[in-house]
């Protein structure tokens, strides 16, 4: 059939769509539709933290800086997911009209149903050029659309949500490839740039179905299209991308003044798309083929999720069965067309191609090369969201197939021509409704999410009054446990982040204070080695608090789990003002200019102390009188080191993991809580951390257990030296510890070892030297002698 024979559908067939399109929304969406502007998703995750860059930028920021979290550096728009597009646009609608920024969630959630409106609409205009039939073209275009992966990051990355996008990509390439028409390209000029500001996948997702056409048009038209004519049909195209690439870099250029962010994050090329995929779901008929590809217990399964359901998985193995009947029949191969929907084939092409990179075809066979060298393939870690394509393109293959199937059997028999659609949509129909329970069930609690966040019931903002505490006091908040997320060298994150996260939201949200923890994406890495160190402990002078003001800080301790004991010294300066035990959280007050100066005055003290002692090295503060200390002076087999003339390296050497060396320890009746800290020169290029592990023994040698530490949970650097601080208890009658280094799979995870100290939890080691005091593994001067120079938070400026 050609697609040169233009259909005409009613306006009623679209209202008919429109309003069809509207009531699924609403039954698998009901808040989107009848409360969206009092509604939030999700109350933790990359979700709130979407919510919050959005939310905080409109209520209280401006330009291209966003200030609500880093604080005090804060973090350049295109690093905070808040969606520029939207977020900028209602900022300046806000000169005019200043109370749109009370409705700035609704705009969001109604943006994200009327995108989809539009992606139906675009679906089923798909359908009219391949002359299908109104009604299976109006239930095709519904149920992929409510079928799409795309879908579910609504409930999380909402920039990515907006599911008009690739149908309406879709639609004009293949009105383009029909006519070849210049407004073709305009409109996927004007678009392109749009979304680009939504979310930077959707530029990649766009540009590379686009690359594929222009692949697919030449692999199909080279021989028969003439060079000229070929290059002026596929040259526009390639503008576009260009054009809207040349202007993001610009507009990145001009406006980020960050030059040390990572162009090589963790996960490189992880989360692609599997089998499993796309033949399995945790929705109902969906496990057919789980004997095949295992079994699927989430929804959706990973990132690379494009199920296509049973309906898709027919035509899929029809496809295949024609395909290998090309190949191997004469027969076949002389037919006119080998299979139903021939003019179909270059999108086809398209989505094959999707799918293989979605696969990380060939990225996961040569990961490392294509990692190491192709800078910008690494930025776009999730690739297993370019199967999207995929879904899109083989979904409408599959309506248009299983629509030309009735119409053949109907020529024998009517009956079963309308079978075979009505079984169609019977089957597909049930997937989808599971999908809108898993909808419905994850929207439950949405508005009383929004009611906790936003303080509805007035219960923390009176309980503020009742105390008279003052929120514009403060400068800023510090929430504990500490998370700094983003940086791709360093993780801070707990347990239960998203509980840790939401309080700090909501704080946030209500009195305009800026947040010191971070969650963001690609953030600076002097920035992240400076605000680590605000947890480091007490004997860190935390350079970084000279940024801040003499304003008080506000302290929100999270009880949802315990705090490291290097973060518990802010209690010791802190007051209490306000108790939340609905909240699981307290609120205390920190005088900053006072902490400052008491803290200053401990570290001298002990400083003081240690100076004073006989011994050139011991234990401060100590009952147990043992400690562990391995300079790598005599066992090291590198020329430097990061305080004297050695260390130590196993990297190389082609192991996974490598011995350090034995640690005894006293062996005593109950179990002892002790620091392991070493210091490990990492590079300057990358993600990648050593990992080490300490297995403890008793005296016949029994293994008695291991602990992990855990990588990247760093909160001292100099100079890219980390030190690897952590606590751990030690079973009872363990006499010795093993520490062992394990490697990356890829590359060296670490260039050098030093400085490796065991100590009493409770006890402070020192050792001294070169008008130096080293304090549990932290180097600070003597009395009148100059303070160690750290270059990575001396070279901050403060803004």
């Amino acid at each position: 059939m050609s697609t040169n024979t233009r259909v005409t559908y009613p306006v009623l067939y679209y209202l008919l769509l429109w309003l069809g399109a509207f009531l699924l929304f609403a039954f698998c969406f009901e808040p989107f539709v009848f409360a969206p502007n009092s509604m939030l998703v999700t109350g933790g995750g990359d979700g709130i933290k979407n919510y919050f860059t959005y939310w905080y930028y409109i209520c209280y920021d401006s330009g291209h800086h966003f200030t609500g979290m880093n604080y005090p550096f804060g973090e350049h728009i295109i690093f905070t997911d808040n969606m520029p597009l939207l977020s900028m646009g209602i900022k300046k609608l806000a000169v005019c009209f200043p109370g749109i920024v009370h409705y700035c969630i609704g705009i969001l959630h109604i943006s994200m149903l009327v995108a989809h409106l539009i992606g139906v609409h675009y679906l089923f205009k798909i359908f009219y050029n391949y002359q299908v039939a109104p009604l299976w073209a109006g239930i095709g275009a519904l149920l992929i659309a409510y079928g799409s992966p795309q879908v579910f990051k609504m409930l999380m990355h909402f920039g990515m949500s907006f599911s008009c996008l690739l149908p309406f990509m879709i639609y004009q390439l293949m009105q383009y490839h029909q006519h070849h028409r210049l407004k073709n390209v305009v409109w996927i000029f004007i678009m392109l740039s749009l979304f680009t500001f939504l979310h930077l996948y959707n530029f990649v997702l766009t540009a590379l179905a686009i690359m594929g056409y222009v692949l697919a048009y030449c692999l199909l038209y080279g021989k028969a299209v003439p060079a000229r004519k070929l290059v002026r049909h596929v040259l526009p195209l390639l503008v576009a991308i260009g054009a809207v690439f040349a202007g993001l870099n610009y507009y990145m250029r001009s406006t980020d003044t960050i030059t040390d962010r990572t162009n090589y994050p963790l996960g490189v090329f992880n989360g692609a798309t599997e089998g499993k995929d796309i033949f399995v779901s945790d929705t109902y008929l969906g496990q057919l083929l789980a004997p095949v590809f295992g079994k699927s217990e989430l929804l959706p399964a990973s990132e690379g999720y494009i199920y296509i359901g049973v309906v898709g998985i027919v035509v899929a193995i029809y496809f295949v069965v024609r395909v290998f009947s090309y190949l191997f029949s004469k027969k076949v191969r002389a037919a006119a067309s080998w299979h139903i929907a021939p003019e179909f084939n270059i999108w086809l092409i398209v989505a094959f191609l999707s799918l293989l990179i979605g696969m990380g075809v060939p990225f996961v066979w040569f990961r490392q090369f294509f990692a190491d060298n192709i800078s910008t393939l690494r930025q776009f870690r999730t690739i297993g969201r370019f199967s999207w394509i995929f879904y899109y393109l083989f979904m409408i293959y599959t309506c248009i197939v299983v629509y030309r199937w009735s119409l053949k059997l109907a020529v024998r028999q009517k009956i079963m021509g309308y079978g075979v659609l009505g079984l169609a949509g019977v089957v597909w129909a049930i997937q989808i409704f599971g999908y809108a329970q898993h909808y419905r069930k994850m929207l439950i609690p949405a508005m009383v999410t929004y009611d906790k966040i936003t303080d509805k019931d007035g219960r923390l903002r009176k309980a503020l009054a009742d105390k008279q505490i003052d929120m514009t006091a403060y400068q800023a908040i510090l929430m504990l446990p500490y998370f700094h997320i983003g940086s791709e060298k360093l993780w801070l994150q707990q347990e239960t982040e998203s509980n840790i996260m939401a309080n700090a939201t909501r704080l946030s949200m209500l009195f305009g204070l800026p947040i010191v923890d971070v969650m963001m994406s690609r953030t600076s890495w002097s920035q992240t080695f400076a605000s680590v160190q605000i947890v480091d402990g007490p004997f860190n002078k935390k350079a970084i608090l000279e940024c801040f003001n003499d304003k008080p800080l506000l302290l929100a301790v999270s009880r949802s789990e315990p705090l490291s004991y290097k973060e518990s010294e802010w209690l010791q300066y802190a007051r209490e003002i306000l108790d939340i035990p609905e909240d699981d959280m307290t609120l205390y007050t920190i005088d900053l200019p006072a902490y400052k100066r008491l803290s200053a005055q401990y570290r001298d003290k002990i400083v003081q102390e240690a100076t004073a002692a006989a011994s050139p090295a011991g234990l401060l503060h100590d009952a147990l009188g043992y400690y562990y200390k391995e300079d790598f002076e005599s066992m090291g087999n590198l020329d430097y080191g990061y305080r004297g003339a050695r260390s130590w390296s196993a990297a190389g050497s082609g192991e996974k993991r490598d011995y350090i060396t034995a640690v005894p320890l006293p062996d005593t009746v109950s179990g002892i809580d002790y620091v392991f800290s070493i210091w490990a020169q990492v590079n300057q290029t990358d993600y990648r951390h050593p990992v080490f592990e300490l297995f403890f023994k008793d005296k016949e040698g029994k293994d008695l257990g291991s602990y992990l530490v855990r990588s990247g949970n760093v909160t001292m650097e100099d100079n890219f030296w980390f030190l690897y601080d952590t606590r751990f208890t030690a079973p009872p009658h363990t006499v010795q510890v093993d520490v062992i280094v394990h490697s990356a799979d890829f590359g060296a995870s670490y260039l050098a070892l030093d400085e490796l100290l065991v100590r009493p939890a409770n006890a402070i080691h020192y050792s001294k030297g070169s008008g130096q005091v080293i304090l549990n593994n932290r180097t600070l001067p003597m009395p009148g002698f100059p303070i160690h120079n750290n270059p990575s938070v001396n070279s901050l400026l403060c803004r």
